[in-house]
């Protein structure tokens, strides 16, 4: 007998493979359609997954085994392999530095859960290095070395609470050249800005400023300002890209599982 049908959260694509969370395990198919097969079977929550640069392994935070710790699994269908050892509830995948280190943040040592910092994480096992940009919540490494940091961007999203413009709001921060030097990115905008990436030489973000969340892109230097999506209603979130394909989850889309 089917199961009664699932939601379809959190995609991540590299090139012709996409990854998803749905029935709280990781499933792996294509960007443009058909079957999907199941990666996990741990049927525990799971977040943030991020295919490799190569497509050969998913990292994810999963509470398989208590709170929010790293696992890997490879796009074969290998064994999962857990990675960090935090316990820390905050624990948040957000990228990949290389084939072989997972990008994750994590609040571990910090006296405020907010205060999470990225660490690059061997996907062989081994130390995690903290990566020194201070606090964050968001990296996204782009052209010539030019990086966009996001912070405030936690487990609270722009989703859930609508046109909040108080203090904590996530913002986003640029280093254009690669020269270390970071400056506040598009702080025209009164709104929140969250899920930065870079599609070609233009930097992809998720914004509320003109009421509703939508996808947009902007240059490196906060002009030519483009919406990409035009959601009135619900909001647009998760956007993940590979540099040259951008997906997120579609409005009440199922999944059917049986």
């Amino acid at each position: 007998m089917p199961r009664d049908p699932v939601y379809v959260r959190l995609p991540s694509v590299r090139g012709e493979t996409l990854v998803f969370v749905a029935d709280d395990d990781l499933w792996i198919g294509s960007p443009l359609g058909g079957l999907a097969r199941r990666l996990t079977a741990d049927h525990t929550p799971l977040n943030d997954p991020k295919l490799s640069p190569d497509g050969n392994s998913v990292a994810y935070a999963g509470r398989r085994d208590g709170l929010s710790e790293v696992y890997a699994v490879g796009t074969d269908g290998s064994p999962v392999r857990r990675l960090t050892y935090w316990g820390d509830t905050m624990t948040r995948v957000i990228g990949w530095a290389d084939d072989d280190h997972v990008i994750a943040i994590s609040a571990v040592g910090e006296p405020f859960a907010s205060r999470t910092w990225a660490y690059a994480v061997p996907v062989a096992g081994g130390t995690p290095e903290r990566l020194l940009y201070g606090p964050i919540t968001g990296l996204a490494k782009g052209p010539a070395g030019a990086v966009v940091l996001g912070v405030n961007q936690l487990a609270r999203r722009a989703p859930s609470w609508k046109r909040y413009r108080g203090g904590t709001a996530p913002v986003l921060w640029i280093d254009r050249d690669a020269g270390g030097v970071f400056e506040p990115y598009l702080r025209g905008l009164d709104g929140q800005l969250e899920d930065p990436g870079w599609v070609g030489d233009r930097v992809l973000f998720v914004s509320d400023h003109e009421g509703t969340g939508n996808i947009y892109t902007a240059a490196p230097d906060g002009s030519a300002v483009q919406r990409h999506t035009d959601h009135t209603d619900f909001y647009a979130r998760a956007a993940s890209t590979d540099g040259e394909t951008v997906v997120l989850p579609a409005r009440r889309r199922a999944l059917a599982t049986g």
